[in-house]
């Protein structure tokens, strides 16, 4: 008898066993699916309510507002002390930005024909402008019109508008152009800070 219930409990742990695995597969499987599927709708959510979508017209009142005007130097300090102190930008920054500064400088004479592919607030385009030799252009591709429009004003903030254009589109939609400003010169140099994999072999 006590053989028998041995052998009835194991066959009820081994039910109870499977039942149990069977319906945590199916809350993993269901989490995963509602999961994805909030985070889609927050996502879309944020898209459209979030503040986020203002930041880009923040940091460049508050560089109007502390920065000196004509003064690149002063709009890059700012701009890194709110980036740091108030809310995270997809900026080079001060630390990599040496490594930037550093490429700049370490051309003979310095580049006279630039391009930058994303140039979102503007950021790394007035570090790479106010490095440029006189008579030297940087053009910064970005395809996002809102984000062209904050660019350009703060590259006029820091007195860049001789040095620096904003072209709007993507690489492919403004290649003619390019080659209209470039002519038969080309580049010398070239700055890339995303989707590498897009551009390089």
């Amino acid at each position: 008898l006590v053989k028998q219930l041995q052998a009835i409990m194991i066959t009820w742990q081994s039910a109870l066993l499977g039942i149990f695995l069977g319906v945590l597969m199916i809350l993993i499987k269901h989490t995963h699916f509602l999961s994805a599927l909030s985070f889609g709708w927050q996502m879309t959510f944020m898209r459209h309510t979030s503040p986020q979508d203002q930041r880009e017209e923040r940091i460049l009142e508050h560089v109007q507002m502390y920065a000196s005007v004509g003064n690149a130097s002063s709009v890059l300090k700012v701009f890194d002390e709110y980036a740091w102190k108030k809310e995270f930008y997809m900026a080079i920054g001060d630390r990599k930005g040496l490594i930037l500064d550093q490429a700049v400088q370490n051309m003979t004479g310095g580049p006279m024909r630039a391009l930058e592919l994303g140039t979102y607030c503007g950021y790394s385009a007035v570090r790479i402008g106010r490095l440029l030799p006189e008579g030297a252009m940087l053009y910064s591709i970005e395809i996002e019109a809102k984000n062209a429009a904050v660019a350009r004003k703060m590259i006029a903030h820091a007195g860049l508008t001789s040095k620096v254009v904003v072209l709007e589109g993507t690489l492919t939609t403004l290649t003619n152009k390019l080659q209209n400003l470039l002519g038969e010169e080309g580049l010398d140099f070239v700055f890339l800070d995303h989707h590498k994999d897009l551009y390089l072999p």
